[in-house]
């Protein structure tokens, strides 16, 4: 299974569904991570965008792309929902991890309805949890347990953050751990939540996989203002 992980800035994605991410490569599922900002705003571009590919590569993505746009300056147009789009393209996804619309931070807010249009022709799109999401309401729930102490290894990378309230240890176990209450399925411990844009199922009840590439579907037509730092 192809799963695309979309997020405003670095360390955004890793908060979210890191977890879900780790688990699902150790299963030999192909990840791969679009990031819309370096970071700018909270630190050293540079050293914001060489801390994701590291945490891409504890990963194990199969391709990362990080796109040029201006921190703190997102907006649901053109020109972000065609980068989007056009990675979409690339990659052909089943199953897309996206911000949440219910997101104070207005960046989060523009990938969240950009990503709805961007994924259209995706059968799975998920909204993941980040700590500046209000009126958060899960409706899927991922098992972490087995990864909880790997996605807190994911999360050390981010030294240039350390000084963040929500990357502390506590904070994520803690969240993990209310997540996985709220499913009421004992051999849950830690749970990542999620809020269903849509979500498609075979008559076998596994997640659907189209069976028309995406890039088939629709042109690429987009603009891409990515920096040409991916890596393969």
């Amino acid at each position: 299974m192809r799963i695309l992980a979309i997020g405003a800035h670095p360390d955004d994605i890793e908060i979210g569904c890191g977890g879900a991410l780790l688990a699902a490569s150790e299963l030999g599922h192909e990840i791969y991570i679009y990031v819309a900002t370096r970071g700018e705003k909270s630190g050293d571009p540079e050293v914001r965008e060489d801390e994701t590919r590291k945490t891409s590569e504890l990963i194990r993505s199969t391709k990362i792309k990080i796109a040029n746009f201006p921190d703190t300056q997102l907006r649901r147009d053109g020109e972000l929902i065609d980068s989007v789009e056009l990675f979409v393209q690339e990659v052909e996804p089943e199953v897309v991890f996206a911000h949440s619309q219910n997101d104070q931070h207005h960046d989060h807010q523009a990938i969240a309805l950009s990503a709805i249009e961007a994924c259209r022709f995706v059968p799975n799109l998920l909204a993941y949890e980040s700590p500046s999401a209000r009126n958060f309401q899960p409706q899927a729930f991922i098992d972490v347990t087995d990864v909880i102490s790997k996605k807190l290894k994911l999360l050390d990378v981010f030294m240039s953050q350390r000084g963040k309230k929500y990357l502390r240890k506590n904070a994520i176990v803690g969240l993990a751990e209310y997540r996985a209450y709220q499913t009421r399925v004992e051999q849950i411990k830690y749970a990542e939540a999620f809020e269903v844009s849509k979500m498609c199922m075979s008559e076998h009840l596994s997640l659907f996989s189209s069976p028309i590439p995406i890039r088939r579907l629709v042109q690429p037509n987009a603009r891409d203002m990515s920096t040409d730092k991916s890596r393969y």
